[in-house]
Protein backbone atom coordinates (compact mmCIF):
# COMPACT_ATOMS: atom_id res chain seq x y z
CA UNK A 1 0.00 0.00 0.00
CA UNK A 2 2.81 2.39 0.84
CA UNK A 3 4.29 1.70 -2.60
CA UNK A 4 1.02 2.51 -4.35
CA UNK A 5 -0.81 -0.81 -4.48
CA UNK A 6 -4.56 -0.68 -3.97
CA UNK A 7 -4.92 -4.02 -2.24
CA UNK A 8 -3.61 -7.53 -1.72
CA UNK A 9 -4.90 -11.12 -1.70
CA UNK A 10 -3.01 -12.63 1.25
CA UNK A 11 -3.29 -16.25 2.35
CA UNK A 12 -2.67 -15.21 5.95
CA UNK A 13 -5.65 -12.86 5.54
CA UNK A 14 -7.85 -15.94 5.90
CA UNK A 15 -6.36 -16.52 9.35
CA UNK A 16 -6.13 -12.91 10.54
CA UNK A 17 -8.24 -10.61 8.35
CA UNK A 18 -8.34 -8.01 11.11
CA UNK A 19 -4.58 -7.54 10.80
CA UNK A 20 -4.88 -6.64 7.13
CA UNK A 21 -7.72 -4.22 7.81
CA UNK A 22 -5.49 -2.58 10.43
CA UNK A 23 -2.68 -2.17 7.90
CA UNK A 24 -5.07 -0.58 5.41
CA UNK A 25 -6.48 1.77 8.05
CA UNK A 26 -3.03 2.73 9.35
CA UNK A 27 -1.78 3.56 5.86
CA UNK A 28 -4.95 5.52 5.09
CA UNK A 29 -4.39 7.51 8.29
CA UNK A 30 -0.71 8.09 7.44
CA UNK A 31 0.51 6.06 10.43
CA UNK A 32 3.20 4.20 8.52
CA UNK A 33 5.08 3.06 11.63
CA UNK A 34 1.97 1.29 12.95
CA UNK A 35 1.30 -0.19 9.50
CA UNK A 36 4.85 -1.53 9.32
CA UNK A 37 4.60 -2.97 12.83
CA UNK A 38 1.37 -4.79 11.96
CA UNK A 39 2.89 -6.06 8.71
CA UNK A 40 5.86 -7.44 10.65
CA UNK A 41 3.52 -9.24 13.06
CA UNK A 42 1.72 -10.86 10.14
CA UNK A 43 4.99 -11.65 8.37
CA UNK A 44 6.26 -13.57 11.40
CA UNK A 45 3.07 -15.65 11.41
CA UNK A 46 3.63 -16.53 7.74
CA UNK A 47 6.32 -19.01 8.84
CA UNK A 48 3.51 -21.45 9.57
CA UNK A 49 3.26 -22.26 5.86
CA UNK A 50 6.50 -24.22 6.17
CA UNK A 51 5.46 -26.65 8.94
CA UNK A 52 4.96 -29.51 6.48
CA UNK A 53 7.97 -31.80 6.16
CA UNK A 54 9.58 -31.06 2.76
CA UNK A 55 10.55 -34.73 2.41
CA UNK A 56 6.88 -35.73 2.24
CA UNK A 57 5.08 -32.75 0.72
CA UNK A 58 5.56 -29.66 -1.37
CA UNK A 59 5.16 -26.13 -0.07
CA UNK A 60 1.69 -25.86 -1.58
CA UNK A 61 0.37 -28.78 0.48
CA UNK A 62 2.14 -27.39 3.54
CA UNK A 63 0.66 -23.91 3.09
CA UNK A 64 -2.90 -24.98 2.32
CA UNK A 65 -2.80 -27.51 5.16
CA UNK A 66 -1.44 -24.88 7.54
CA UNK A 67 -4.08 -22.33 6.58
CA UNK A 68 -6.89 -24.83 7.12
CA UNK A 69 -5.39 -26.23 10.34
CA UNK A 70 -4.99 -22.68 11.65
CA UNK A 71 -8.63 -21.93 10.98
CA UNK A 72 -9.61 -25.10 12.84
CA UNK A 73 -7.28 -24.29 15.76
CA UNK A 74 -8.88 -20.83 15.97
CA UNK A 75 -12.37 -22.35 16.03
CA UNK A 76 -13.39 -20.83 12.68
CA UNK A 77 -13.94 -24.11 10.80
CA UNK A 78 -14.65 -27.63 12.02
CA UNK A 79 -12.91 -29.65 9.31
CA UNK A 80 -9.37 -28.91 8.18
CA UNK A 81 -9.12 -31.63 5.55
CA UNK A 82 -7.53 -30.65 2.26
CA UNK A 83 -8.67 -31.88 -1.13
CA UNK A 84 -6.48 -34.28 -3.11
CA UNK A 85 -3.85 -34.12 -4.42
CA UNK A 86 -2.82 -32.02 -1.41
CA UNK A 87 -1.04 -34.06 1.25
CA UNK A 88 -2.53 -33.54 4.73
CA UNK A 89 -0.48 -32.31 7.65
CA UNK A 90 0.16 -34.80 10.43
CA UNK A 91 -0.44 -34.16 14.15
CA UNK A 92 3.15 -33.05 14.76
CA UNK A 93 3.00 -30.53 11.91
CA UNK A 94 -0.34 -29.20 13.12
CA UNK A 95 1.11 -28.77 16.61
CA UNK A 96 3.96 -26.74 15.10
CA UNK A 97 1.40 -24.15 13.94
CA UNK A 98 0.26 -23.25 17.46
CA UNK A 99 3.31 -21.15 18.43
CA UNK A 100 2.94 -19.04 15.27
CA UNK A 101 -0.68 -18.29 16.12
CA UNK A 102 0.03 -17.56 19.78
CA UNK A 103 3.03 -15.34 18.95
CA UNK A 104 0.73 -13.36 16.65
CA UNK A 105 -1.66 -12.81 19.57
CA UNK A 106 -4.39 -15.11 18.27
CA UNK A 107 -6.43 -17.32 20.62
CA UNK A 108 -6.09 -21.02 19.94
CA UNK A 109 -9.13 -23.09 20.99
Amino acid sequence: LMAGAHGVVPGIGNIDPVGYVKIFDYVAAGDYAAARSEQERLFEMFGLVDVGAPARMGRGSSAIGAFKASLKLLGIIEDARTAPPAIPLNAEEISAIIPFLKNAGLSVK
